[in-house]
């Protein structure tokens, strides 16, 4: 009777060990640098980055499948907050299976700035191209700042192009559709007219000035006609004009939307005020905006503008909120200070297109940690990991999701545990 425990607990021991080993290997392999994901039939090489640890274990662990289910469960689950915390997951549940208890929860969290948390990731990799690129990368979110936005594009050089913005709400008129969710029109023409374009005739002349060679424009109205807007979005379908029909209603509170659009795309918008009318409209006349991102997810459109009437709008309104009494009109010019965004960034990492995808969900899990961190609070990376594994993560994790991962790891353990001593009796 002795003899068969003794061999019944061996048999445990060594279980637990194996899963163990293979999730430390996994870990190894996320940050030696020195592995590769094949990409196109072996002819293109990606350095496998800590990021890719859940699409490594998914590949690597050979383990009871009822036991790689729940680590990859918990993995996704884990990487849909905060995905840099998958790591600390999988080191206390490797800690916890050879030692058989709890791993420590972290103390106290503490708040981080930005740039703290940006010094402590140079060096460390996130894109899987060179550290050079990485740096660049880090240099651009730090000159983006918290109001800036960043877009990032594979090409065959590296280049940064940085212009200001802003973001209106977005309405389309009924009858308007379009099979995509964002579109992002360059080099766009800008016509403002305040009134209702009832019929095609009223701007048919525009839409031949437009058809060769096919440009694009975007015009805001006050409203449109269903005919109108189902005509516009077939000639989208077809391929034969880039016409986008957006609403301004003529309402007190979009009164705003229309100056501010035009001071910032220097427009003249067309008006009975002014004597203004759609039949002498020239297109050549027409102001150009270089980028316009239509998101019709969130129902915002975005435009990059010349830093100058970004600059000179927000300086205005900046002027009027210190002198203003009225908290009412200091929300309305606060509102309109909220629809400027500094620093539109266009960075382009020297990298082959067919990777683009891969290094912006790299980037991502990696804003992902920065912003967790800023809504949770930070705390030190090496009072969590186990001894195995110092240094393998930057000196910085978000407190509460650093948490989370640890109570899940502990919760997972005691069930693999409970399970490999069922499996060991039965086949005792």
């Amino acid at each position: 009777m002795t003899e068969t425990c003794t061999k019944s607990l061996s048999l445990e021991q060594e279980q637990f060990r194996s899963i163990a080993r293979q999730i430390q290997e996994i870990i190894d392999l996320s940050i030696s640098g020195h592995a590769f994901f094949n990409l196109d039939d072996d002819s293109r090489l990606l350095k496998i980055v800590p990021n890719d640890i859940t699409r490594l274990f998914a590949e690597k662990f050979k383990g009871l499948t009822a036991f790689r289910n729940l680590i990859l469960s918990s993995l996704i689950a884990l990487d849909k907050v905060s995905p840099i915390c998958s790591f600390v997951y999988l080191d206390s549940l490797k800690a916890q299976l050879l030692l058989r208890e709890p791993s420590t929860l972290p103390p106290k969290g503490f708040r981080l700035s930005s740039k703290e948390f940006l010094d402590a990731w140079k060096g460390y990799p996130i894109t899987g191209l060179s550290r050079k690129e990485d740096t660049r990368l880090i240099a651009a979110i730090q000159q983006a700042g918290s109001r800036g936005t960043l877009q990032v594009v594979c090409g065959a050089s590296s280049e940064n192009k940085i212009s200001d913005g802003c973001e209106f709400d977005l309405t389309t008129p009924d009858g308007f559709f379009i099979n995509s969710n964002e579109v992002a029109l360059l080099d766009s023409k800008i016509l403002i007219y305040e009134g209702t374009i009832n019929e095609v005739s009223q701007i048919h002349h525009i839409l031949e000035q437009l058809s060769n060679p096919v440009r694009n424009l975007v015009i805001f109205a006050t409203s449109f006609s269903r005919d109108v807007a189902y005509t516009l979005a077939k000639n989208v379908e077809l391929g034969k004009l880039r016409v986008i029909p957006i609403q301004i209603s003529d309402d007190i509170e979009n009164v705003n939307d229309v100056h501010d659009l035009s001071f910032l795309t220097n427009s003249i918008p067309i008006t009975k005020d002014n004597g203004g009318s759609l039949r002498t409209v020239d297109i050549s006349e027409l102001p150009i905006v270089r980028l316009i991102n239509l998101d019709f997810v969130n129902m915002k459109i975005k435009l990059d503008i010349e830093h100058g009437p970004v600059s000179a709008l927000r300086k205005t309104l900046l002027a009027k909120i210190e002198v203003e009494s009225v908290k009412d009109k200091e929300n309305v010019f606060r509102k309109r200070m909220s629809r400027l965004m500094n620093h539109n960034i266009r960075l382009s990492l020297k990298a082959d297109k067919c990777l683009e995808g891969i290094i912006q969900d790299r980037i991502s899990f990696f804003i992902n940690a920065m912003t967790s961190i800023a809504r949770e609070n930070a705390i030190d990376s090496s009072s969590v990991l186990s001894q195995d594994n110092p240094g393998i993560l930057p000196q910085y994790l978000p407190y509460f999701s650093t948490k989370r991962a640890i109570k899940k790891a502990t919760s997972d353990s005691r069930f693999i545990l409970n399970t490999g001593m069922v499996i060991t009796i039965d086949n005792g």
